[in-house]
């Protein structure tokens, strides 16, 4: 059976004026703001059958298969002030393994961690060896929100601990926290290819123990000590009282996926909702923040 087909969107923002209207925003530095700006498309995007983005400088890519195309697409978003432009490209399918093959370098934290595609050799000096087949979705580890998350968790005690991957793109941090020795991961995702991705490396890397189900699956009565959430930044704050929910006490949440001006509102949410803050870490303007759930309050 042959490969499919997929058309490249490249999407590209011109507004000298970012956001429209939004006093907090006044000054902002340009890069941030155009990245924070390819962030709300993405979000936009999301409900269409996009399957994967990536943002290479001032461009967004987003990828669809052609078979799923829309010829009329047009990006309209109040909060961007600006046109938004599109030019698009047929990959063929014969081509796209070699594409990720070029493209797809394998991703080091120190000498703990390795994170390499199935077709770079073995390389046994790293205490962690993730592989994963790369695919179009989300989390092959090259984005500094998913190395902010995993440099994290190398200084987290995972052994018998539950641990719930919220958003697991294409599995990588629940893979981590089972080579970690969680004694129970469950991966969720609202997309249907990130969970196929997931699945598959999970297999991949043998570890067919960790759960792997889409977001409207988890119980009301789930409970777990470590929650990994590497989402968009609108997500975090909604999704914080259920985070505050599912957490055992003295348990931890790594969050990631904002940038740093975005920092005390997400602080601000998590306190609110009886959570403490630790630390955080930063990397090329985005932020990973560390909290625990000291004890659970009414």
């Amino acid at each position: 059976m042959g490969f499919a087909d997929y058309i490249q969107y490249k999407i590209k923002v011109d507004a000298p004026d970012a956001f429209d209207q939004d006093p907090d925003r006044k000054g902002q530095d340009p890069k941030i703001a155009l990245e924070e700006m390819q962030e709300i498309i993405m979000s936009h995007l999301s409900d269409l059958p996009f399957e994967s983005f990536e943002i290479q400088e001032e461009f967004l890519l987003a990828y669809i298969q052609a078979e799923h195309d829309l010829p009329e697409l047009m990006i309209s978003i109040p909060q961007i002030k600006g046109v938004i432009s599109t030019e698009k490209k047929v990959i063929k399918g014969e081509n796209w393994n070699k594409i990720w093959e070029e493209g797809f370098e394998p991703i080091t934290i120190g000498d703990q961690v390795i994170v390499r595609a199935t077709f770079h050799p073995v390389d046994n000096k790293y205490k962690h060896q993730i592989i994963i087949q790369p695919k179009m979705s989300f989390g092959t580890g090259h984005h500094a929100t998913t190395r902010l998350m995993m440099e994290s968790m190398l200084h987290l005690d995972f052994k018998n601990k539950s641990v719930l991957d919220m958003g697991c793109g294409t599995g990588i941090l629940a893979i981590l926290a089972h080579q970690s020795g969680a004694m129970k991961v469950t991966a969720v995702d609202n997309d249907p290819i990130c969970i196929e991705s997931t699945l598959e490396n999970c297999d991949i890397n043998h570890c067919p123990e960790i759960e792997v189900f889409q977001n409207e699956k988890i119980s009301a009565n789930f409970k777990t000590d470590i929650i990994l959430a590497n989402i968009q930044r609108n997500v975090l704050m909604e999704q914080m009282s259920c985070y505050k929910h599912w957490l055992n006490t003295k348990g931890t949440l790594l969050v990631s996926g904002i940038y740093e001006e975005a920092m005390p509102d997400l602080i601000a949410a998590a306190e609110l909702n009886g959570l403490t803050y630790i630390e955080h870490r930063m990397l090329n303007s985005w932020c990973m923040i560390h909290f625990n759930l000291d004890e659970v309050k009414a």
